[in-house]
């Protein structure tokens, strides 16, 4: 974890993102998907990703070694992430991430 509380971890950096959104504005919100690709540099069990009000679908995420099972995502309130805990460590190397999410405007 970063020194600093308001960034996060260094050992995943995204590098391209593919988004989605759309809004419903009669009803103040919206719904999206997101595909991202990451570089790892060490391995870690939880990925953690700003998701400011966000609620989390559908979450995967896959390298060159197959898909990565994903046991659970909890969200930090007062930082506004989410953490993604994985049932197996993921190595140093490229992956995509991809899930689906909802909130409010």
């Amino acid at each position: 974890m970063s020194a600093n509380p308001f960034r996060l971890p260094r050992h995943a950096a995204p590098s391209h993102y593919d988004i989605r959104l759309e809004l419903d504005l009669e009803s103040l919100t919206f719904t999206g998907s997101v595909g991202i690709d990451i570089g790892v540099s060490e391995a870690a069990e939880t990925l953690i990703l700003n998701a400011a009000d966000l609620d989390i679908a559908d979450f995967e995420i896959s390298g060159r070694e197959g898909s990565v099972e994903v046991s659970g995502i909890s969200y930090d309130d007062e930082f506004e992430r989410a953490i993604i805990s994985l049932n197996d460590e993921i190595r140093p190397g490229t992956y995509r991430l991809h899930f689906e999410y909802n909130g409010t405007i």
